[in-house]
């Protein structure tokens, strides 16, 4: 899995994102956010706005002439933190 990715909505809001591929779990992901979160807002805590853990990609890679389908997954959460 790769580190979560964060992008500074706006002040406070933040929007996280992770990835994996096919064999990470959604729950994986899920503890990966939460942890990110936690680390942003520190002792003061957030809010969940928004957040999606079902999004899976699929996609075609060729490789010495095969063709070979390739999924990964992602998790979204938008999140405010408390004042």
């Amino acid at each position: 899995m790769f580190s979560p990715t964060v992008a500074n909505m706006r002040p406070d809001v933040y929007q996280l994102q992770a990835q994996s591929n096919a064999f990470g779990s959604r729950e994986a992901l899920r503890n990966k956010l939460l942890k990110k979160a936690g680390e942003i807002c520190g002792s003061v805590g957030f809010d969940e706005l928004d957040a999606n853990n079902n999004i899976t990609n699929h996609f075609t890679s060729y490789n010495s002439g095969m063709v070979i389908p390739v999924s990964t997954k992602a998790a979204i959460m938008t999140i405010k933190c408390k004042e």
